[in-house]
């Protein structure tokens, strides 16, 4: 089967002179979901930003369709029909769903009612035939991360590519919604489309994948279909050397009550309750996980205790009410707090 895009003998050098990808081949068929798989830092990312357009290769040569080709710009690549979607979003935050999907397509900043209808109308033909729903009149600002995502996806569904490329796509997504997405992909590999799939964790590609390229410091150390291979094999391939067997670690007994939260009440974006009267402890040493599906309030609950939202209830840290503290005086007080949004809320990026 002829590739729908191939690299052949790929080099990436940087400027300081980091050798980010050494003579890297690669390659995907159509309708094909290829996993990209590699520890952080082993290349996946420049790879494919190589592919859609962002860097260009110091050495090597792109194939798109058969025929030589290198992308100037993203856009360049996109209007040849391949799209990627990064771990950060390119999204703008006040604006709809639909407003993100059709921005840059229709060759203005405002959109007619008549434009606005027809895009509609196409959006949710491809929500309706990949099953990847939502919604589209919602500020994407209000919205769960993992639903900013499917709009992200939309966006490049929009403008008809056949290779999607996404990276690290599963890393903001709780179990349910990895799922929902592998099955997104698999219909829109049964429909003709080519997807890459960049991750470093080897259940997931094994779940999703045809094939799985495996990349470790920059070269290409194996190709694998995934019907063929195991967890064990790629974990080896990724790292270059057998891995050992994870010891379980035993129970300890618990410290002090560190953390106390009594019947705490969060509205969400919207005015609605997030958290309706929930009630924890953390100890010391104790890691206390709070699972759910993503929507289900426990973005509202982690910014209610760092001071980020308004709440009603009680909230204690080593024994002191953290009722009416700013975020600086609680983060003084010792309670951190890493967002789930890194780029947006997490780090001053300019």
């Amino acid at each position: 089967m002829e590739n729908l895009i191939e690299a052949r003998k790929i080099t990436k050098i940087y400027p300081d002179g980091t050798v980010a990808l050494r003579n890297v081949d690669f390659s995907v068929r159509p309708g094909e979901v290829m996993g990209l798989l590699g520890e952080n830092g082993a290349g996946k990312t420049t790879l494919t930003k190589i592919l859609s357009g962002l860097l260009s290769p110091t050495m090597g040569t792109i194939f798109w369709k058969g025929k030589p080709t290198r992308f100037s710009s993203p856009r360049e690549a996109l209007l040849a029909g391949i799209g990627m979607v990064h771990q950060h979003f390119a999204l703008v935050g006040p604006f709809s769903g639909l407003e993100n999907i059709a921005l840059g397509a229709e060759g203005g900043s405002l959109l007619s009612p008549v434009q606005t209808k027809r895009i509609r109308t196409k959006v949710e033909e491809i929500m309706r035939s990949t099953g990847l729903h939502a919604p589209l009149d919602v500020p994407v600002e209000d919205l769960p991360v993992g639903v900013q995502q499917r709009i992200e996806i939309l966006k490049v569904l929009f403008r008809e590519v056949e290779l999607l490329i996404l990276d690290e796509p599963t890393a903001v997504l709780t179990p349910q919604e990895v799922e929902e997405l592998f099955v997104v992909l698999r219909n829109l590999a049964e429909s003709g489309k080519s997807v890459i799939f960049i991750t470093h964790k080897l259940k997931e590609v094994l779940a999703v994948a045809d094939r799985i390229t495996v990349l470790r410091r920059g070269e290409l150390v194996g190709v694998r279909r995934a019907r063929e291979t195991t967890a064990e094999e790629l974990a080896q391939l990724m790292v270059g050397r057998e891995i050992g067997t994870v010891r379980r670690r035993e129970a300890r007994p618990l410290g002090p009550e560190v953390l106390r939260v009594r019947d705490l009440v969060v509205p969400g974006p919207r005015g609605e309750l997030s958290v309706r009267g929930v009630s924890f402890s953390v100890h010391a040493g104790e890691i206390l996980g709070i699972a759910g599906i993503q929507g289900n309030g426990q973005t509202e609950l982690v910014e209610a205790l760092v001071g980020l939202r308004p709440w009603k209830g009680h909230v204690e840290l080593n024994g002191q009410s953290l009722a009416g503290l700013s975020p600086r005086e609680i983060s003084a007080l010792g309670l951190a707090h890493i967002p789930e949004d890194r780029h947006g809320m997490g780090l001053f990026l300019d």
